[in-house]
């Protein structure tokens, strides 16, 4: 008996592929860290604060992916599997992220990036948890960036943010990861922490 062939994929399924990969979170948390300690340096973070900050917001998260196969918990849930773990490794960056701050003397900057990545990934944590509402982790970890360097790099960093964010968005809705709404409210957590905190410390 002959098999049929699967059906080639879509140019436009493979471009939401390839935006969804350039965009996880790690690259945005890295992208921000980066941007902030070259434009202000020692006003924003020493040497080794800017390397534990890529360590606890960028390393740690993209451990999930070759750690899934081999953790028993999450080694056959698939993607809702690489989901949990990516939450679980994001959580215990940021955690540690927040009790280096405790050992540090961080800059109202610093301060506001890292609590804003403690804050954003226990919502997002509590959402799908507690809630059962898949807040996007992936709108998350785009849009505090651009929202972080808005506010710390000036307004045209929105230039090339915006379209990302909206390449993201299509991208997520193209292979059905999220709704719209799913996606804004995760968009919305990162933008809305970092925005308070920063003003509560007076970073902006």
């Amino acid at each position: 008996m002959q098999q049929t062939a699967p059906a080639p994929r879509s140019p436009g399924r493979i471009l939401a592929k390839v935006i969804r990969v350039a965009t996880i979170p790690p690259v945005g948390s890295f992208t921000l860290t980066t941007s902030l300690f070259v434009a202000w340096g020692q006003a924003y973070c020493g040497r080794l604060s800017y390397w534990l900050s890529v360590l606890f917001l960028s390393v740690f998260p993209v451990l999930a992916y070759p750690l899934q196969p081999l953790l028993k918990r999450f080694r056959h849930r698939g993607r809702e599997g690489q989901r949990s773990l990516a939450i679980l490794m994001s959580v215990i960056g940021y955690l540690c992220g927040g009790v280096w701050l405790l050992f540090s003397q961080p800059s109202p900057m610093y301060r506001t990036v890292f609590l804003s990545y403690v804050i954003s990934g226990a919502l997002i944590a509590l959402f799908s948890k507690g809630f059962g509402i898949h807040a996007s982790g992936h709108a998350c970890g785009i849009a505090g960036p651009v929202a972080g360097m808005t506010c710390f790099l000036g307004a045209p960093v929105l230039l090339p943010g915006l379209p990302i964010l909206l390449a993201t968005f299509w991208s997520s809705l193209k292979l059905k990861r999220h709704t719209a709404a799913e996606f804004l409210l995760g968009g919305a957590i990162s933008v809305a922490a970092t925005v308070v905190l920063g003003r509560l410390f007076g970073a902006i």
